[in-house]
């Protein structure tokens, strides 16, 4: 079979799909949320190296000035260093990375090493970071006993991040990741919902890692029940289930309990693609909110928070469910077939198929709605 590594796709939305009710933010990702940067350090190497690094920059000053955060974990097999702190304080104070397993330490070293030329307030003062640092399982294309990331590539992501219309899919941390038996890896997308008259927006990133074809959906129909044979030529991976990493922006005034809630909601966005989070599974979420600051040294011992009431979250936690399907497809559609180590092959799904697919159904769903 041949190997090629196809870096080709389109986002779920232009093949006349969409998921859900609430409009998207105008690039329809996490950059959506103002301030916000993505990042992304890639390596394909010869036929075996095939991984990255994805860093989201939830602001400039992020250390200066912290982010109430908070976090879900809906199944616990794998790793986001840092959640600890940030759940047990409710704030961000680092830029957010993702990677493969066995790199998470050389991420934190580089991200730490950022952080302490950026911010000399930590030597100042003597203080330290923990950054947050999160992985999913690449090691079915590519070899990672090869250990080729270094702190290099993490400063490399961070100075590639961007704000606006972000590459998805294959690349950066998301490189070497298979979801459902087909090519995925950094998918992101965004939802606007009207509380009280304004506008606020929920971005939602992911790096997806999970699954097996016969349970894929979209927009509820199952899709992977068709797609199946489209795989029964490959050889599938089947010694581990794997991961899904998300992390979730928002410009809503919400408090750490509320961002946790939101993340709970993202799981269930999760459970509609077709995660049934297995034994060895890690369906690890985390989320901040930029509309509270948070300074690093306050003079003064109490600061006022800005909350909305958790009677008017309603539509925040549809639309977080929302986002989180459409960014998980995102990372399937805009990835393509790759090979990697060891001569095996994932494919990319099928961009044809699965329009013609939901074409389908959907027309006999409105047929029946006629009769």
């Amino acid at each position: 079979m041949e190997k090629r590594v196809d870096m080709k796709g389109a986002s779920i939305r232009e093949l006349e799909i969409s998921i859900g009710k609430y409009p998207t933010g105008p690039n329809n990702n996490i950059t959506d949320v103002k301030g916000i940067k993505v990042g992304h350090t890639t390596l394909i190497e010869g036929d075996h190296i095939r991984t990255g690094v994805t860093s989201i920059l939830p602001s400039s000053q992020i250390f200066n000035n912290k982010f109430i955060a908070g976090s879900f974990i809906l199944n616990g097999a794998g790793e986001v260093s840092g959640l600890t702190q940030l759940t047990e304080w409710g704030l961000l104070e680092t830029p957010i990375a993702l990677t493969n397993t066995m790199s998470v330490g050389t991420v934190t070293q580089g991200l730490t090493q950022w952080m302490s030329k950026k911010y000399v307030k930590i030597w100042n003062f003597r203080d330290v970071v923990i950054p947050v640092v999160g992985e999913c399982d690449d090691s079915y294309l590519n070899d990672c006993m090869t250990f080729p990331i270094t702190p290099d590539h993490v400063v490399e992501s961070i100075n590639n991040a961007t704000s606006g219309v972000i590459p998805q899919g294959s690349i950066g941390a998301g490189t070497g990741m298979i979801c459902c038996d087909v090519k995925g890896g950094i998918g992101s997308s965004s939802r606007e919902i009207e509380i009280e008259g304004k506008i606020y927006t929920i971005g939602v990133l992911v790096l997806s890692n999970f699954g097996e074809i016969e349970d894929l959906k979209l927009d509820g129909l199952p899709v992977g029940r068709v797609l199946k044979k489209e795989v029964s030529q490959y050889r599938l991976r089947r010694e581990n289930y794997g991961s899904i990493i998300t992390v979730i922006a928002t410009d809503l005034p919400t408090s750490s309990h509320q961002i946790s809630r939101l993340c709970k909601r993202a799981a269930l966005g999760i459970g509609r693609v077709g995660s049934y989070a297995a034994h060895g599974s890690g369906e690890i979420i985390l989320g901040f909110t930029t509309a509270n600051v948070i300074k690093h040294r306050e003079n003064k011992p109490h600061y006022k928070l800005n909350v909305i009431l958790d009677d008017h979250l309603n539509s925040a936690y549809r639309a977080v469910i929302e986002a989180t399907e459409e960014a998980i497809w995102n990372s399937l559609t805009y990835s393509g077939d790759m090979a990697g180590a060891d001569g095996r092959v994932v494919p990319g799904v099928n961009l044809a198929k699965v329009k013609k697919i939901y074409s389908k159904i959907k027309k006999l769903e409105r047929e029946l709605e006629k009769s």
